[in-house]
């Protein structure tokens, strides 16, 4: 006796639908591979991040080929100096259907047992774009050693009286820089940072009277 004589078209017909519909739910990917629930909380989380803030030693971001599609380079900050603009950038991944995030070809690309490192990424985990934070003056930088921060020497840019700085957790802890000055000292800085912000921007306050900050890279602890 066939499944139709004995249950009747209509419910037969159900059944067959129901089926469907229950396998087809538990194997069909997401459009990166990832779980349902895994993506809801993607940005918290940084399990699959599909996006990442970085700076670049020299030049301007690069695509990064990967398995099944790209790190594709996008603008980071809006309406910053040429220097800023081209020495940080957002990657964005764009892939095949049912592709998978490769993180590694990003992180392989700006390695840090690489010297001189091409750059640094971080995930773009708590918010997905740049904030804005304020600067608070202090004596010097703290003895960053002993606060087991190594510091970045390529997460900073200062142009044109504005800082615009990565944050990746693993190098920074401390969260201060120095900026020279044209009389050959230095001002210091602490980081007021909005919490989770990974990219974000700063306005120096005036410089000492007789003096300027001198454009370029910082290192930031």
């Amino acid at each position: 006796m066939t499944l139709r004589s004995s249950l009747g078209p209509l419910a037969a017909t159900l059944l067959v639908s129901l089926l469907a519909v229950a396998c087809g739910d538990a194997s069909a990917p997401t459009d990166d591979g990832v779980e349902p629930e895994e993506q809801e909380g993607e940005l918290a989380t940084c399990k699959y991040p599909r996006k990442y803030f970085a700076t670049v030693r020299e030049g301007s971001c690069e695509e990064v080929p990967g398995r099944r599609g790209s790190w594709v380079p996008e603008p980071l900050f809006a309406d910053v100096p040429l220097e800023v603009q081209e020495g940080t950038c957002a990657y964005v991944w764009k892939g095949e259907r049912y592709a998978r995030v490769d993180r590694e070809a990003l992180q392989n690309a700006f390695a840090q047992n690489v010297y001189p490192t091409k750059g640094v990424v971080t995930p773009a985990c708590g918010s997905s774009l740049p904030k804005v934070g304020a600067l608070e003056p202090i004596p010097h930088i703290d003895n960053w050693g002993h606060a087991g921060s190594v510091g970045c020497d390529v997460c900073g840019i200062v142009r044109r009286g504005g800082v615009w700085v990565i944050l990746p957790p693993e190098r920074i802890s401390l969260r201060q820089f120095a900026v020279p000055l044209t009389n050959g000292t230095t001002a210091a800085f602490q980081l007021e940072t909005p919490p989770g912000a990974r990219a974000v921007s700063f306005e120096l306050p005036p410089p000492p009277e007789g003096t300027q900050y001198e454009d370029g890279r910082i290192w930031v602890y």
